[in-house]
């Protein structure tokens, strides 16, 4: 039987990032992502959230970059510690960055080049 990792279709890499959200009314300010892949974000220390809420997101990226890259997403996994957000919409320039961020940060580049 696969493991979760060899099931997922997209490919998830660590890495650690500022992300700024809202689900309704709730506002969380300068969380720390876990993970990300083109379809989602690992975001850990967050609380009252449920599964099925809609948030906009600004994830901000470091190293002196002015980048943000701005998506719309639905909570899909909530624990104790963190939440796990499926992007539902990302415009096409903050697509291209985070691909680029899976890329450099995957262990095995060359999958990310035959999947996309």
């Amino acid at each position: 039987m696969p493991t979760s990792n060899e099931r997922r279709k997209n490919t998830r890499v660590s890495f650690e990032a500022v992300i700024d959200f809202s689900c309704g009314e709730k506002i969380f300010k300068r969380c720390a992502t876990e993970n990300l892949s083109t379809k989602g974000v690992l975001i850990i220390g967050v609380t009252g959230v449920q599964p099925q809420d809609k948030c906009h997101l600004a994830l901000h990226l470091s190293s002196g970059s002015d980048i943000t890259l701005t998506m719309e997403g639905v909570v899909q996994r909530v624990t104790d510690t963190c939440v796990g957000i499926q992007f539902t919409e990302i415009d096409l320039d903050s697509f291209a960055h985070l691909r680029n961020i899976i890329y450099y940060n995957s262990e095995n580049p060359d999958i990310i080049n035959k999947t996309y």
